[in-house]
């Protein structure tokens, strides 16, 4: 599937999260997503229309005014894609980072959005050295 194929559902999807008006918002929603679709995170699981419009009514409560928008173009897999998004408030400015994994049913809706935020954290300290991205961390160059 090429990148067009998820930029069509993830339109309607990015409407739904300003729209107010519930009626219009499961219409949207509708037009995005399959009837089983599921949000899962960051710390819940969102399934159906109903339930996702709730979940959007509180990000609007959460983040009043702000929109959800991609950050990137989107690298596809099959049926799967990956990309940036930010929730942006009415200044524009950005107000958080995240990724996303979107998965479409052969309909063309999509079915699951795996929904990451924030700043990944540090390795542990207990993670052997040689298998990071910084092999010569600590060792001296004498």
């Amino acid at each position: 599937m090429g990148s067009e194929a998820f930029l069509r559902p993830l339109l309607p999807y990015s409407k739904a999260f300003v729209e107010r008006d519930v009626e219009k918002r499961l219409a949207l929603l509708a037009e995005a997503l399959s009837p089983t679709a599921e949000i899962r995170g960051p710390k819940h699981v969102f399934a159906g229309y109903a339930e996702i419009s709730k979940k959007i009514t509180g990000f609007q409560k959460n983040w009043p005014e702000c929109r959800l928008v991609l950050e990137s173009g989107v690298i596809t897999f099959q049926n799967t894609c990956h990309f940036f998004m930010a929730i942006v408030g009415p200044d524009g400015q950005v107000r958080v980072r995240g990724q996303s994994v979107v998965e479409l049913e052969p309909d063309g809706r999509i079915q699951r959005v795996f929904a990451f935020w924030g700043e990944h954290p540090a390795l542990p300290e207990s993670w052997p050295v040689e298998f990071t991205a910084h092999p010569n961390a600590g060792t001296s160059a004498a």
